[in-house]
């Protein structure tokens, strides 16, 4: 047992990242780099793919005040998950408040002089134990709490399309021997899962099923 899971341990991998459209189930952009890459930055190199305004829904794996300033600089909103690690401020008198305004303004942006984020929480349910959600989208009439709600449980599915790619097509494990061919192979598999889900998809909307279901 050691020696396999020195043998899991020491494997090189790779880390990927991908922006996948909840209209349509299908992946919009993917990032491909070593183990230790980071999401954050890979999210950053895929903003500029993204339309004017779009909304990028992620977990809170990807919260950060970096990165909410570079999704709102790029002229995107953001809906995303934060957990108890995240510190949220409130009635600081920045804006124009209302219910649910809420400030991350983390010490070290404070000391570089860097203003706070303004943001809209939403307080959900798994069912189990609160889910807390912030957008820049402020407005409830631009959209609403049940919206917010609804958008972040169809989030879901980029962890069925990884399931997919790993299980169904059978990429848990590449079968190159070379990094570089290493990326060809998961992005050409990749370009082939895309295919034949868009052709899925194509099929179903000819047959009168939604793309959501």
């Amino acid at each position: 047992r050691q020696t396999k899971d020195a043998k899991k341990v020491n494997s090189p991998q790779l880390w990927l990242t991908t922006m996948w459209h909840i209209g349509t189930g299908l992946p919009w952009d993917w990032r491909v780099g070593p183990g230790d890459s980071s999401e954050r930055a890979h999210l950053r190199q895929m903003l500029a793919g993204l339309p004017a305004k779009a909304l990028v829904t992620a977990d809170g794996g990807f919260v950060g005040y970096e990165g909410l300033q570079a999704i709102v600089d790029s002229g995107r909103h953001a809906l995303l998950r934060v957990g108890a690690n995240v510190r949220l401020l409130k009635k600081l008198g920045y804006a124009r408040e209302s219910v649910g305004t809420v400030y991350l303004w983390p010490d070290r942006e404070t000391k570089r002089g860097n203003h706070p984020l303004v943001l809209r929480l939403v307080v959900a349910s798994d069912g189990k134990q609160p889910v807390y959600l912030v957008t820049n989208i402020r407005s409830p009439r631009e959209l609403s709490d049940r919206q917010v709600i609804e958008l972040y449980a169809r989030r879901w599915g980029i962890e069925l399309f990884y399931r997919h790619l790993k299980q169904t097509f059978r990429r848990r494990k590449l079968l190159s021997r070379e990094a570089e061919n290493a990326k060809l192979e998961i992005t050409w598999s990749l370009f082939g899962l895309w295919a034949m889900s868009l052709f899925a998809l194509a099929e179903s909307v000819r047959q009168g099923i939604a793309p959501a279901q």
